[in-house]
């Protein structure tokens, strides 16, 4: 799934990622820029954006974490079974079968 701004995300962190874009745009962009300087906004903006990615990132390490051990976990079956087959036909190749 991807948002408007062109960011692949989850359902769960969409609304976190739009909102880090937003306060991204608002912090670079130069339609807020006298705002932000009038009333000293940076760096709250700044602390908000930088809070949101952490948890943005930490959510994505977190799914990134259980889908590598979910993968080595089928991995570590799909082994099992060839060499459990390989292993089936030496011996049945030995014994004369």
């Amino acid at each position: 799934m991807t948002d408007p701004s062109g960011i692949s995300c989850t359902t769960s962190s969409c609304s976190g990622e739009r909102r880090a874009w937003y306060i991204h745009s608002i912090l670079t962009g130069d339609g807020h820029a006298k705002e932000i300087r009038l009333f000293d906004l940076g760096p709250l903006f700044m602390k908000q954006y930088r809070e949101l990615r952490q948890q943005l990132r930490k959510e994505r390490l977190g799914l990134t974490a259980r889908r590598s051990a979910s993968d080595l976990v089928v991995q570590v079956f799909s082994v099992a079974a060839v060499f459990g087959s390989l292993g089936f036909i030496a011996i049945q190749a030995v014994w004369g079968a």
